[in-house]
């Protein structure tokens, strides 16, 4: 039965249908999406209406509806694949027997509005072969919070601890990763469905090749296909241009010290100075020519503080000194380090 509140004109708002709170409705209980598509109809309701006096911020009215939807569903059996913290049930077995092949490792910090949809994209993979784990850096908003307490209810595997930025929350992440691959995916982005099969066929092909990675599209503020070039290390020493999301061995990481928690003021790079490390390592890079994940373009991003100035020189010059190896090798690093300083 419906409550009282459906009628509020509070929840009388239009969500894409890509957004996670429609996608954790649809597998929760899709036959909600049929009522609410009949209510939308009789109602005849404008496309995004919302009176300005009862509108509230947006988290407000995401949370409300959240709610609402946990509230009809009560005592409904969710679909969602759940991670045991048991770790003597192997419930995920490869064909051959073996544990699990990748984990997927999702840091989060305050992006309650988006894990969702990221973690539904990681249950639309093919096959059972992968784990999921959720980090959870010191998140302060509510909407966050209690998202992550109804996750952790459900059987996934989500961690906790103080903020400590992205990379260390990746590492802890990794520590706790019974996969022999490693796929990182911020909590705002998403995962193609044959990534994780595509990552798994090559690493075990080809054992020379420790990071595999694809093309990406742009969601959000701005859409677009992002055509990633094929490795090339003279272009990565000039700048980083392969995503975080990418396919590679827990032994890539382990290899480089993991990822690196001391980067300056915790302004990002810790994917480019991973790659790096890999490269001086050995390890060689396979591109997949085709789209794998997607990319939520959205202000106030990590990446955009880093395009700062003064922040970009204080971590070009970090990122120079800790690889000089490869910055002194072969007569790079003038020509380089002038591309870097570059405008």
């Amino acid at each position: 039965m419906l409550t009282h509140g459906i009628f509020e004109s509070r929840f009388f708002r239009c969500l894409d249908v890509h957004h996670p709170l429609v996608r954790l409705l649809a597998q929760l209980a899709p036959q909600y999406l049929d009522l609410l598509g009949q209510l939308d109809e009789i109602a005849d309701l404008p496309s995004g209406f919302v009176p300005a006096e009862d509108a509230g911020a947006p988290e407000d009215w995401l949370w409300q509806l959240y709610g609402e939807i946990l509230t009809i569903n009560r005592g409904f059996q969710p679909k969602f694949s759940g991670i045991e913290e048991d770790f003597g049930r192997e419930k995920r077995q490869l064909e051959d027997g073996g544990k699990i092949a990748v984990s997927v490792i999702i840091p989060c910090y305050n992006q309650g509005e988006f894990i969702l949809d990221a973690i539904a994209s990681v249950e639309d993979c093919w096959d059972d072969v992968w784990e999921l784990i959720v980090v959870d850096d010191g998140s302060t908003e509510r909407l966050t919070r209690d998202v992550l307490e109804y996750l952790q209810g459900h059987g996934y595997l989500v961690i906790a601890q103080g903020n400590h930025g992205l990379a260390k929350a990746r590492n802890v992440g990794i520590e706790r990763a019974r996969g022999r691959y490693i796929l990182p995916l911020d909590a705002d982005n998403r995962i193609k469905p044959d990534y994780i099969r595509k990552g798994i066929e090559i690493l075990d092909k080809y054992p020379q090749v420790g990071v595999v990675y694809g093309n990406g599209d742009f969601f959000g503020e701005r859409q677009g296909i992002w055509e990633v070039p094929d490795f090339d290390l003279e272009r990565l020493l000039r700048g980083n241009y392969i995503d975080a999301c990418a396919v590679f061995r827990k032994q890539v990481w382990a290899d480089c010290g993991g990822y690196d928690g001391d980067m300056p003021e915790r302004l990002g790079f810790e994917d480019w100075d991973l790659w790096l490390g890999a490269a001086a390592k050995g390890w060689q890079f396979y591109r997949i020519p085709e789209v794998m994940f997607g990319y939520r373009v959205r202000s106030g991003s990590m990446v955009s503080t880093c395009r700062l100035p003064g922040k970009r020189f204080q971590l070009v010059s970090y990122i120079c000194a800790k690889h000089r190896d490869l910055y002194m090798a072969e007569n790079r690093f003038a020509r380089t380090i002038a591309h870097l300083m570059a405008p």
